[in-house]
């Protein structure tokens, strides 16, 4: 679930803090070559700016918080479908959540557990374990 855009490093939003959720924070998925990168005040309710931000970086603001915040996906500057079929960019948490939520599923359907329960502890290490093996196959190339 998403974390919310608040900037808040110590606390999460709805619907991440309800406890059965996987809380899913955002990163930026590329590189940016300028000196800073300011958050859009439409996502962010505080203004708060990034200094040369790289791949992966969590952005300033996404909610996050060290004790439920275990995962983080690209959101920021994402393509993404509006209502009328033209595509834009959007930020937030929003758009690193449906990320999670795809590997999950098919993490759940490689190992045929439809209707197995599976810990939320149990996912966040299939996902580690994947994006290792995924880095790994990636520099013998």
């Amino acid at each position: 679930s998403s974390t919310g855009n608040e900037g808040y490093t110590n606390k999460i939003g709805t619907p991440a803090c309800i406890s059965k959720t996987i809380a899913v924070g955002m990163t930026y998925k590329t590189d940016y070559d300028s000196e800073q990168k300011q958050c859009l005040d439409s996502v962010c309710k505080k203004e708060c700016v990034d200094k040369a931000p790289k791949k992966d970086d969590l952005v300033c603001g996404g909610n996050r918080d060290p004790k439920t915040t275990k995962l983080f996906a690209p959101g920021h500057d994402i393509f993404t479908l509006s209502k009328d079929g033209n595509y834009y960019l959007s930020t937030g948490t929003s758009m690193s959540t449906p990320l999670v939520s795809a590997s999950i599923a098919i993490i759940r359907q490689a190992l045929h557990s439809k209707d197995i329960e599976i810990k939320k502890e149990c996912f966040y290490a299939l996902l580690c374990i994947t994006i290792l093996s995924i880095k790994a196959f990636q520099s013998q190339k």
